[in-house]
């Protein structure tokens, strides 16, 4: 194809260029902004820092000092006078008088804790229309497309 035959389209732009000559000081000024700006930043920055680790070692040291005054019963069939007031801790083996029960699913466990999950699998819908105007008439077009979901969900 030469060049004759081609369409050949030339778009020319004609503007005004500005120069804008900014003094020495208005460049001090837009720079001082942004460093009084990011000083301002560092030192909040700085303060946030310094609280939050001054309130971590204010928990370490309640902590310790939890530690030190815990007292452990020796037994849990009895209770003492001397440990009235006193921070105490005790271990011991959890039993249950009768076993849990599930009547939905009849189950039946000795345990502290019965905890049923429950989990669906299920087709789910989702439905799209797209509408077309022609002339007087409108045509809208449903879509639907299905997608299985895993559902979780926890009943106690």
């Amino acid at each position: 194809m030469s060049l004759e035959e081609a369409d050949v389209y030339t778009r020319t732009a004609y503007g005004r260029q500005q120069s804008q000559q900014q003094s020495l000081i208005s460049h001090i000024k837009a720079s001082l902004v942004v460093i009084v700006i990011g000083l301002l930043l560092l030192c909040g920055g700085v303060l946030a820092l310094l609280w939050n680790e001054g309130r971590a070692v204010q928990t370490a040291k309640s902590l310790d000092e939890t530690l030190r005054i815990l007292v452990e019963l020796p037994t849990i069939e009895a209770a003492y006078e001397d440990f009235d007031d006193r921070l105490v801790y005790l271990t011991a083996p959890i039993t249950t008088v009768q076993p849990l029960q599930d009547k939905n699913y009849n189950i039946s466990i000795w345990a502290a804790k019965l905890k049923r999950t429950v989990e669906m699998y299920q087709w789910v819908e989702q439905e799209s229309s797209i509408g077309s105007y022609s002339g007087d008439q409108t045509h809208t077009e449903m879509t639907y497309s299905y997608s299985q979901v895993a559902l979780h969900c926890l009943a106690c």
